[in-house]
């Protein structure tokens, strides 16, 4: 019997800022952060991205290049797909 994974809440991603995950084969370092908003109601937001970590490598000047600029991968506002297959390496 399997289990279902624990879904974190935004402030969990906190404690795995810096680290490397793999996505798609390709290392990315996590980066969270706890955003302070003041409109419409006061309060905090959450943003975690996913940056790679070799900006060198072909597919991500290939891709940079279709993009015209940097970029990196929104974890929250991804599929749930790709965020648990984060999750489950960062605790594993």
């Amino acid at each position: 019997m399997t289990l279902a994974p624990i879904c974190p809440t935004d402030s969990d991603w906190l404690e795995y800022d810096g680290r490397i995950v793999s996505i798609d084969g390709n290392d990315h370092r996590i980066v969270a952060r706890e955003n302070r908003r003041t409109y419409p109601t006061a309060g905090y937001y959450y943003t975690v991205h996913a940056e790679c970590v070799d900006k060198t490598a072909e597919w991500y000047r290939t891709r940079r290049a279709e993009l015209g600029g940097d970029f990196c991968t929104d974890i929250l506002g991804s599929d749930v797909e790709l965020e648990c297959d984060v999750w489950r390496q960062l605790t594993a």
